[in-house]
């Protein structure tokens, strides 16, 4: 029996999920406005919404004599600022890695920090800093990008070896192995140099303190340019993951969308791994996040990815300073403490059966 359809049926459902989708943007616009106002006031000393207000508007001579506390101002201005931008972008820019892996091996598991790309951004890191090198920002990125273009070498590899079998399994456990190895490098240089434990701990643990302002700039060139360029693939990456055959039969090269997808992989986390460390976590929750709130489309997805991104991450750190304003605690925490709970429930999700 054929069921007909009422058009204002039709429409009143049309018209409520246009709303749902309305109130879903504005909620998440919401919550990066309040994160980002949390990251700034939180922590030691904590500021209030006045001393906010007033670093904002004191370029007039009256208003900064009216200023009881500088020190206030310094420590928006010269910390809490570099470091509110440094996690929005950093956020994203794994949001939006994380989303391009998973879209195009189509495996829910799939992240820079599963694959071994961000443990092999932060070993090269370690190993200029061992030998002596100035880590000028130059350094700095260029490091932590050839240590992701080691990595990203292998992944790419592996990526088109098991591309024809349409299997990601031996990816991910291949992936799991390369990032354990590069760990326990890590771990091995820095116990044969002691003083560099001192020196880098809080950066190897994912940290947003102490970002230095002269690489903002870098970073949010490599960021907003990579954000282009995603969304430039999207078209690409919609046709390969729907068969390779009907891409290039379209005039779509798999080969060069995988390419370019690695590269975008390689810049989004070397930069985030330069400025940060390796804050592991962020690229395998935030596109699953994105997908159940804002569904499959990918531009859609991806927007989500961003926007999700740089809340966990300007949220994460602005909780834990809030928590402990004088401990110099870690984002990477309470990524860790959601992250791994996330992965294991995913693995037994794909595998149970």
């Amino acid at each position: 029996m054929l069921t007909r359809h009422h058009p204002e049926a039709t429409a009143a459902s049309g018209l409520f999920n246009l709303i749902r989708q309305y109130a879903i943007w504005l909620v998440l616009v919401t919550v990066l406005l309040a994160s980002m106002l949390l990251s700034l006031l939180a922590g030691y000393p904590q500021l209030s919404l006045a001393d906010l207000y007033l670093s904002l508007v004191s370029d007039t001579p009256s208003i900064q004599q009216s200023i009881q506390k500088p020190i206030q101002q310094l420590v928006l201005t010269e910390l809490r600022f570099p470091r509110l931008i440094a996690g929005l972008l950093t956020g994203a820019a794994m949001g939006c890695a994380g989303f391009l892996l998973q879209r195009l091996s189509q495996n829910p598991l799939t992240s820079p920090s599963t694959l071994g790309v961000t443990q092999g951004s932060a070993l090269a890191l370690v190993l200029v800093f061992i030998l002596g090198i100035e880590m000028s920002p130059v350094m700095r990125f260029s490091a932590a990008l050839i240590g992701a273009l080691f990595a990203g070498g292998l992944l790419l590899v592996l990526m088109l070896a098991n591309r024809q079998r349409n299997d990601t399994s031996t990816l991910i456990l291949l992936g799991a192995l390369m990032a354990s190895f590069f760990a326990a490098l890590t771990t091995s240089m820095l116990l044969l140099e002691q003083h560099a434990i001192n020196a880098i701990r809080f950066w190897l643990s994912g940290s947003l303190a102490f970002v230095p302002a002269e690489l903002l700039p870098v970073l949010a060139l490599i960021c907003l340019s990579c954000f282009s360029v995603s969304y430039l693939m999207l078209p690409g990456i919609n046709l390969v993951t729907t068969g390779e055959a009907k891409a290039s039969s379209l005039g779509i090269s798999p080969i060069r969308v995988y390419l370019v997808v690695l590269v975008l992989i390689l810049l989004l986390t070397g930069a985030s791994v330069a400025v940060t460390g390796p804050i592991l976590f962020t690229g395998l929750v935030v596109p699953h996040l994105a997908r159940l709130l804002v569904g499959v489309k990918a531009s859609a997805h991806l927007s989500a990815s961003l926007l999700l991104g740089a809340i966990m991450m300007t949220l994460a750190d602005g909780l834990t300073r809030w928590v402990a304003p004088e401990t110099p605690a870690s984002p990477s925490i309470p990524m860790a403490i959601i992250g791994a709970p996330w992965f294991m429930w995913l693995v037994y999700q794909r595998y149970r059966t």
